[in-house]
């Protein structure tokens, strides 16, 4: 008879291996189970987050392109004097047809009471504001003719007028939304932005918030805000509606299962821009039990908004639930292999990094778009092409020409060898402000390389005033500098090339430059160029008005230090 022990001992060997090899499958399994769905949450967070913080981008650039285009308005009417109805309209197709989300454009000038009757018969002739000038209750739903006032500032032009009739004749200083800032926007002299309000031409439509820019009589005074008041002539509204470009995005949005709220935060008291309280999409975001809030803040003027993107926690990581899960199940049922899950687990990982890079370089390419030099806060490169493009766009039908100016800092490279670079960052940024404020609002200023800037002189018609201008601004950019760092006065000037983008004939002076030999071309092209080959020859004619000031630059370095060349061919 055998001896039953050795088969004891050896099944007793192999249940303890069978045991050991379970809980060693077991404790591997669920060990990478929970480390896989971790790893997988914390890079399906991050990719949510960047695309998050890429989205708000993309919005917060469309929308403060309004204050762009409310610039373009200034300099159209402080620059005109008088605008007809009819070239108010030209301008306000040009500038607003790539802009959906600003739904009017206004111009309201300042009227007397002598003065009202013949405005209100103007209007009326052009079968515009029946109640003549008219005030409207908070909830833009009821209308009646204003009481008689000292002045008012009624909405003369409206832009596009067909579904801004309505507005026309609004007095928007009696509407308790727009008073303050009126006021505040004409004292301090500035651009100012109304809280959220329902219009009168869509009161149960999205909210829309009024930027206004006062402008003002050349030949008053305008140094403390009594004159300012004093020399107003009238105010550009620009109305923005945000509601109406969210709604564009909410589609993308909506298959991520993502909602969105933008709420104007600049007091205690928040106020919802959209969407509209108690309406059906506020009520879905707050019905949400336990969301995830990514909240973005940013700046308009005389305002605080934030940006607050809602979603369901589980529903952000469902696209990544299903991998752990089958991970644990495999490696359960298949202990003895689980090196192999182990490589599965790592190329998962992998890809996710993959991912993860993939995402980072579109994030850069986002980055890359943005419109504004990070140190001295002006337009970079990309935006000067855009301005540039405009202002050319605009000369022909003003009859005016502009100044193309590339101004390069003299010595600059010895001041950052000398005193380092956070000094020579500093003299940037300096230079940036003394150049902006020796330029006016309707100029353009940009930082396009190292210690390289670009001006525009716009709306000339007159050559004269380009060397006095200039030579105050290289007169202001000679003042020392005093170093945060060491307390130093330093000294740096600027040599500056001049391109017209015009020949201007028939000036006080007689004076006549060159066109550049590209722009001639242009103005000799058929009438049957295509759009494709119009946009190559203003892009042609753009980089070569850059080259030509450029060329005149390195004339006046050759010159010596501090001197402006105006290019001629």
């Amino acid at each position: 008879m055998a001896n039953p022990k050795p088969k004891k001992v050896t099944n007793c060997i192999s249940i303890l291996s069978s045991l050991f090899i379970i809980i060693f499958g077991f404790t591997l399994s669920f060990s990478f189970y929970f480390y896989s769905q971790n790893s997988e949450e914390d890079q399906l967070e991050q990719h949510y987050e960047q695309y998050i913080h890429a989205q708000s981008l993309r919005i917060q650039a469309k929308i403060q392109q309004s204050n762009m285009v409310l610039q373009s308005y200034f300099g159209f009417l402080d620059s005109q004097g008088h605008v007809t109805r009819d070239e108010y309209r030209l301008f306000s197709e040009v500038i607003l047809n790539e802009h959906p989300e600003i739904f009017a454009v206004h111009w309201t000038p300042r009227i007397k009471h002598a003065d009202r009757a013949a405005i209100e018969a103007q209007l009326a002739a052009l079968d515009l504001a029946p109640l003549g000038i008219f005030d409207v209750n908070p909830d833009a739903n009821e209308l009646e003719r204003a009481p008689k006032r000292e002045e008012y500032f009624p909405v003369i032009y409206a832009e596009p007028l067909e579904i801004n009739r309505k507005a026309v004749g609004l007095d928007p200083l009696a509407r308790p939304y727009n008073t303050v800032t009126i006021r505040e926007a004409a004292r301090h002299g500035m651009q100012d932005t109304t809280p959220p309000f329902p219009i009168v031409q869509d009161p149960d439509g999205p909210l829309s918030v009024a930027l206004y820019h006062p402008i003002y009589s050349k030949n008053k005074a305008q140094d403390t805000p009594e004159q300012r008041w004093d020399a107003l002539k009238g105010y550009i509204i620009l109305m923005l509606r945000p509601g109406l470009l969210l709604k564009e995005y909410q589609a993308e949005f909506s298959k991520k299962d993502i909602q969105v709220r933008l709420i104007d935060t600049t007091n205690e008291i928040q106020l919802k821009i959209y969407p509209r309280a108690d309406s059906p999409e506020d009520l879905a975001i707050s019905n949400l039990a336990d969301p995830k809030i990514i909240q973005h803040s940013w700046q308009v003027p005389g305002r605080q908004w934030t940006l607050e993107f809602y979603s369901d926690t589980d529903k952000v990581m469902v696209q990544g639930s299903f991998l752990p899960l089958a991970l644990l199940i495999i490696m359960l049922l298949l202990t003895l292999v689980f090196a192999s899950f182990i490589f599965n687990a790592f190329r998962q990982s992998e890809k996710l990094k993959l991912a993860n890079l993939a995402l980072l370089e579109r994030q850069k390419e986002l980055d890359d778009l943005a419109y504004y030099d990070q140190l001295t806060h002006l337009p970079n490169r990309s935006l000067l092409n855009e301005h540039l493009k405009r202002i050319l766009s605009l000369e022909e039908r003003d009859k005016s020409f502009s100044a193309i100016c590339v101004m390069d800092l003299d010595g600059f490279k010895e001041i950052n060898d000398v005193y380092g670079h956070d000094a020579g960052d500093q003299v940037l940024k300096d230079v940036a402000a003394r150049l902006l404020d020796n330029l006016r609002d309707s100029d353009v200023a940009a930082r396009v390389g190292g210690d390289e800037f670009v001006f525009i002189l716009t709306g000339l018609h007159l050559i004269e005033p380009i060397d006095e201008i200039i030579t105050r601004i290289i007169d202001e950019i000679n003042q020392p500098i005093l170093l945060n760092t060491n307390q130093v006065n330093i000294s740096v000037s600027a040599s500056i090339g001049v391109s017209l983008s015009k020949t201007r004939d028939n000036q006080s002076t007689k004076t006549k430059t060159n066109i550049s030999s590209k722009q001639s071309k242009l103005q000799m092209a058929p009438q049957e160029t295509s759009p494709e080959e119009k946009a190559i020859l203003d892009s042609n004619i753009r980089k070569a008005l850059l080259k030509d000031a450029d060329i005149a630059m390195y004339q006046a370095k050759k010159q010596g230090k501090g001197k402006h060349v105006l290019f001629s061919l």
